[in-house]
């Protein structure tokens, strides 16, 4: 222990033992770090051509934004135009352009009156939109609150 004290104290010399060793550990870490965000990360190079091909998209998404907006301030003011036009309508012309579109109470089907204990049963929006279309959806258009056999009674 002799040497180690005559050429300097142990404590610096320990002291600079110690900040090597916490330089290298840095250096190591810092190293395997690095090369873990980089295999991780997804590439983020810039390619030109891409870029190019980004903007042409862009242009045509902002071309059908604004052409779907001003469809709709047109049909806006459409209907505006509409509903002014039939204000001005006196109410013989309006019932019968009621009438003619179908938009009146003579349109409109009859509440059924329902057996004593009978089931009702609700078709609901959604189906009723279908229903209108026809085809493989003409199910849909019979009468559900016609008593069923089961519900019919003599009272």
């Amino acid at each position: 222990f002799e040497g180690v004290y005559k050429s300097e104290k142990p404590s610096e010399k320990l002291q600079q033992q110690t900040k090597e060793l916490i330089q290298k550990a840095k250096e190591e870490e810092e190293k395997s770090e690095a090369s873990e965000n980089n295999d991780e990360l997804p590439d983020d190079t810039d390619h030109p051509e891409d870029e190019l091909q980004e903007y042409e998209n862009w242009k045509e998404r902002e071309f059908k934004r604004i052409k779907r907006e001003r469809e709709e301030a047109e049909k806006e003011i459409k209907e505006q135009e509409e509903i002014e036009r039939r204000r001005t309508l006196t109410n013989e012309q309006r019932e019968a352009e009621n009438k003619k579109l179908g938009s009146d109470k003579t349109d409109h089907k009859e509440g059924m009156q329902y057996n004593f204990m009978q089931k009702y049963y609700k078709l609901g929006p959604y189906h009723m939109d279908l229903a209108k279309k026809g085809g493989k959806y003409a199910v849909l258009n019979r009468d559900y609150n016609a008593p069923l056999a089961s519900e019919k009674r003599d009272i």
